[in-house]
Parts: structure tokens; sequence; C-alpha cells
């Protein structure tokens, strides 16, 4: 039985060896792409455009949004992808990247309707301490301490507990603070 468990285990082990290798072997080397130079009017009016407005690649991206091969020195399996593919979430009219796609998303129905969660599970938590109010001993008490939770098991709740508070508060900041804090602070603190 043991004999045949490790046999099964070796044969796994050159079989996640030989099939990466094999798939390799398989596949055509690509073919080197030679660098395609802009039109020289085209070079000439980015570099106008870099000293009137620096920062303003506009012109580049939609050269390279446009689907035209274009030159990288990347290698591997996406050489000559340098645009994500085009994608759509609920709601959204119209196609576009997909890095947009999920800006927009975030920034509509996702931060509308976690607003509104967070506001509602408040809410909630409100609603049953004020209707069953704190928690309350069955009986008297009776002056006897016992240790209920040892000091690792204390360390290890109030490590918890702080990181969840601290993660809790910045995705908050994360997903609303545009909205939310921005307006207060101004740019010169939220950033």
């Amino acid at each position: 039985m043991h004999t045949l468990s490790r046999l099964t285990g070796q044969l796994l082990l050159a079989l996640a060896f030989a099939l990466p290798a094999a798939a390799q072997t398989q596949q055509p080397a690509p073919a080197p792409q030679a660098p395609q130079a802009p039109a020289p009017d085209v070079t000439k009016e980015q570099q106008k455009r870099s000293v009137d407005q620096p920062g303003n690649n506009a012109p580049v991206w939609r050269e390279v949004r446009s689907g035209q091969p274009n030159y990288t020195s990347v290698p591997g399996r996406e050489t000559g992808v340098l645009v994500q593919p085009a994608a759509r979430f609920p709601g959204q009219d119209a196609m576009t990247t997909a890095g947009e796609a999920w800006r927009k998303f975030r920034n509509g129905p996702v931060t509308f309707w976690g607003g509104w969660l967070v506001i509602i599970v408040c809410a909630v938590i409100a609603a049953i301490y004020f209707a069953l109010g704190p928690v309350k001993l069955h009986e008297r008490p009776s002056g006897r301490m016992i240790e209920r939770f040892s000091v690792a098991e204390r360390w290890t709740h109030w490590i918890v507990a702080i990181s969840f508070c601290i993660l809790g508060v910045s995705g908050l900041i994360i997903l609303f603070g545009k909205h939310v804090l921005l307006p207060i602070f101004g740019y010169t603190l939220f950033a």
C-alpha cells in the first residue's frame, strides 16, 4: 500500500514536470517583430504636445488602442498585446477596456449600494441595541473570578480585533473617501 502511494506520487511529480516542458516544445517560436516607427508628422506633433501639454500622451494611447500591431520588447505568450480586452459590467451601455469597465462599476453601483449597505447594517445594530439593551447577567455577581481565556488567547483576540478595525476603516476610506472625506479635507490632506 505504501509503495503504491509512493509510486503514484512519483508519477504525478514526473507528469507535473513533463507537461509544461512538452507544451513549450510544441509551441512555435513567435516571429520577431520589427519596430515600426510612427510617421514623422505624428512624432513631431507628439514632441510639440510634450512641450505644450506635458504628460498628455493621448495620441500615443489612441494609436495603441487602435488594434494595429505595435512593437513590444516583452517576450512571452502575450507578445504584442498592449491593451486589456474589452469588457462591460452590469448596467453599463458601451464596451470599454476591462480596467475602465471595473472603474465605472466600482464608482457607480458598488459605491452606491455599498454605502446603503453600511447605513442599513449600522441601523440594524442600533435597533437591536435599543430594543434589547445591553447584555445583562442572569444573577447578581458572586465576587468569584475565574480565568476564562489564557494570556495567549487574549493577545490573539486583541491583535485580530485591532487589525480588523484598521482594515475596516482603511477599506471604508478607499471606497467612500473620495465622496465623503475629499470634500471635507480637500486634495492636499486627502492625497
